[in-house]
């Protein structure tokens, strides 16, 4: 077992076990703190310090205090994720009374933000992930918020306070150190100011709408790849003046309607203005139908070898600078059909005839003006889901050949339909092989 920084180590005992307002049969034990090896500081939330550990064979979070003035906090988190048991929100094990810790799932993933805005190499996302990310987050919160008696106000939702396992696909939500209970009406401007809702640091009475606020951010966030109100910089009071006074990120050229409508919708000045998330819940459920492959594994983008340095054994050997990575199609014919296919939905979208494609296709591949997804189908069913992915929504106003991508610029259909390990290809395609 790893020793503890002594800085960590408290004295300070649990609530009383009837603080715990624990459900019957939630999985809920206090644990000995001689069972877990502590491996790595990881981070910090709410309070203390979060480090990944060992406990019973799994990978786990530990979350310690570290001063007394962090007690309250700790105790707060304790209370409230003992109440709750849902697959969107993180899950805890038990806690320790020497040091006074919370054992926790442990999200290998790391945070939304660091996702987001983290350190280079940053993975590539498609706006199916960024979609399937904001519904899970609203299932969370819908849970919490229709929690019996007493329902949940989360207070703190945030990028990083959202954590990510699962290749990426599934998130969690976590640190409940400033969550309270909707009854409470509480009027303490506890959060962070790119995401608080104006009511809260105004001082005012608040209900669980301050949540839905948060989440609007986070879904703008996310489309955009941008920190929002990230142009005003300076202190946190800028931010809340700015928001106080009206001001919201801009809006998403080309963004679908029905989108746009729940996002905007969600940053009224009025809360009752706002959805609730329930409601939020059923239209991103209805969207999400639109935009499949959200269970795909992010993918991180390939690593270019330094000048000089000689090639890996599945380097290709014609670019001393271009090395492929396993999740690539190994062969050149594999590369050739991205590459028709592509043209293939360039040439769709823009409603141009594909006749001039006949003397590049395959003889066993028929090509159907009428049918164009049938036929990139038959060319390659993997591209094909992408594309799909990127049709709009029905009865918007956004042009067909134009979609928003995760980087919030506007940019053709022809490129948003590959990923961006297969533009990577192409440019490599045409750079060595002359394929026009």
């Amino acid at each position: 077992m790893s020793t503890e920084p002594a800085s960590l180590v408290m004295s300070q005992t649990l609530p009383p076990s009837d603080m715990l307002e624990t459900p019957p049969g939630y999985p809920f034990e206090e644990i000995n703190y001689e069972d877990i090896e502590v491996e790595e500081v990881v981070g910090r939330g709410a309070f203390g310090v979060v480090c990944k550990a060992k406990w019973k064979g799994k990978d786990v979070a530990i979350k310690t205090i570290e001063s007394e003035s962090e007690r309250k906090a700790f105790i707060v988190e304790l209370r409230q994720l003992s109440r709750v048991n849902h697959p969107n929100i993180v899950k805890l094990y038990g806690s320790c009374k020497n040091p006074v810790c919370l054992v926790m799932e442990y999200a290998e993933g790391g945070s939304l933000y660091n996702v987001l805005h983290g350190a280079e190499p940053l993975p590539y996302y498609t706006a199916s992930h960024a979609m399937s990310w904001c519904l899970q987050c609203s299932r969370g919160v819908s849970y919490l918020h229709g929690m019996k008696p007493k329902a949940l106000i989360h207070r703190d939702l945030k990028p990083p306070n959202l954590l990510l396992v699962a290749g990426g696909t599934v998130l969690k939500i976590c640190d409940f150190g400033t969550a309270c209970d909707i009854q409470t009406h509480m009027t303490n401007n506890k959060g962070s100011a790119a995401w608080m809702a104006p009511e809260v640091f105004e001082g005012s009475n608040y209900s669980e709408k301050c949540d839905v606020f948060s989440w609007g951010i986070i879904l703008w966030e996310v489309i955009t790849r941008r920190k929002p109100f990230d142009e005003i910089g300076g202190p946190a009071f800028r931010i809340m003046w700015a928001v106080h006074n009206g001001t919201r990120p801009p809006l998403i050229k080309n963004l679908p309607k029905p989108i746009e409508s729940l996002m905007t919708r969600c940053w009224s000045k009025d809360p009752s203005q706002r959805p609730s998330m329930e409601e939020i819940v059923k239209i991103m459920t209805h969207l999400m139908k639109y935009f499949p492959g959200s269970d795909e594994p992010l993918q991180y983008p390939y690593q270019y070898l330094d000048e000089g340095q000689s090639n890996s054994a599945n380097s290709t050997g014609t670019d001393e600078s271009f090395r492929f990575n396993t999740h690539m199609y190994r062969t050149i014919q594999d590369f050739l059909f991205f590459y028709l296919f592509l043209s293939i939905f360039r040439l769709t979208m823009r409603s141009v005839d594909l006749g001039d494609l006949r003397s590049t296709t395959p003889p066993e591949v028929a090509l159907s003006s009428a049918d164009p997804l049938s036929t990139a189908h038959s060319l390659c069913p993997h591209l094909s889901k992408l594309a799909l992915c990127y049709l709009v929504v029905p009865g918007t106003s956004v042009p067909r050949e134009r979609v928003f991508s995760t980087a919030g610029d506007i940019v053709t259909a022809s490129r948003s339909v590959l990923s961006a390990e297969h533009v990577d290809i192409l440019i490599f395609l045409k750079k060595n092989m002359e394929v026009e």
